[in-house]
Order: structure tokens, then sequence, then C-alpha cells
């Protein structure tokens, strides 16, 4: 396995070798397998929270899936993208959806943003927001200086509403300022 550190965190990228995409082909498949089963499991439980769940067929159709091995490369080409090429995207930045590259990755045991918290890592992503020119040293100098200022629905609040925050988001962003320099000396040196 090869990491291949991007000056923007977010970014970085994994060279797999075959075996090692064989690996993450199999882990991806017992996952699946296990969403699959505990979907059923849900369905079959006739006592307790879950009862009203209960449904014969709805379970019969998740044990289906595993049977006909439906999985088999589902989802397997669009990871290995994400892991190559892709860009953290989702709970990990604040976003509201899953991260697919943090996904991939801890199926590997891999953590290209460790000790990135998603309050934090939305100001890295800011910093070098979606410019690939921006590099790093770019990114350190915008979070060292970052001022909030109103926009969108900001403007539409009375400014003391904007100005209790102020406070806060300098703190996030000086977080942010203290993780991408230790990543540009941890990483990047």
């Amino acid at each position: 396995m090869n990491i291949k550190w991007h000056e923007n965190p977010l970014r970085t990228t994994v060279e797999l070798t075959d075996n090692e995409r064989e690996r993450f082909r199999l882990k991806l498949k017992i996952d699946e397998y296990e969403e699959a089963v505990g979907m059923a499991a849900l369905y079959l439980d006739e006592k307790g929270d879950q009862a009203k769940y209960f449904s014969l067929e709805t379970a019969r159709r998740y044990l289906a899936r595993v049977q006909k091995e439906e999985f088999e490369n589902e989802h397997y080409d669009d990871f290995i993208r994400e892991i190559e090429s892709g860009y953290h995207c989702g709970d990990c930045t604040s976003a509201p959806s899953s991260c697919a590259k943090c996904y991939a990755e801890g199926l590997l045991g891999i953590d290209t943003i460790p000790g990135l918290k998603h309050d934090v890592a939305v100001y890295v992503d800011a910093a070098f927001g979606r410019d690939e020119n921006v590099g790093i040293d770019e990114a350190i100098r915008r979070l060292k200086t970052y001022e909030p200022v109103p926009s969108g629905g900001w403007l539409e609040l009375p400014p003391e509403k904007f100005e209790a925050n102020v406070d806060h988001w300098k703190k996030q962003a000086r977080a942010a300022y203290k993780w991408l320099v230790d990543y540009k000396r941890s990483r990047l040196a």
C-alpha cells in the first residue's frame, strides 16, 4: 500500500497492490453480508423494541440476496475509485452524508486524516476551497488569519446572533490551523 499524501489532506490517495485490492473486495463483501444478515435479524425479532418490524418475507429477501451473492462487486469499483482518487466529503467534513472514502479506508484499516474532527475539518476544507491550485501554505495562511464575515442566511438575522458565534468559529479555525501545520510537518516534510 502506498499512501500519497496530498497538500490538501482531504485529497490524499492510496495505491493498492492486486493482493490489497482482493483483500479489500473480500472485506467489503463480508461487511455487506453482515449488513444483510443484520437487517434480516431485525425483521425476525418477534419480541421487544423491534417487534413492530417483524416480517418473514422481508427477512427472506435480505437473506436471498446473500444466498445469490448479489453483493459481488456491487460497490467495489466506486470504493476503489474513492481510495485512489476520491475526496473526503461527508460526516468527516460536516457534510450531511456518509463519506465513501472514510468507509473504504476503514475497511483497509487506515485513516488518512487521523485526529481531524468533523467540526474542524470543515475549516480545512474551506481553506483549500474547490480550487485545486491552493497549496498548503496558502491554506495555512487563510486559517491563521481567519475572520468570520456574515453571509447567506446570517445577513437576514440580527448582527448580535452572528457575533455570538464568532469566538467559537475562530476557535475551530485555530484548531484547523494547528492540525494542518502538524499534518504538513509530519506528512509532507
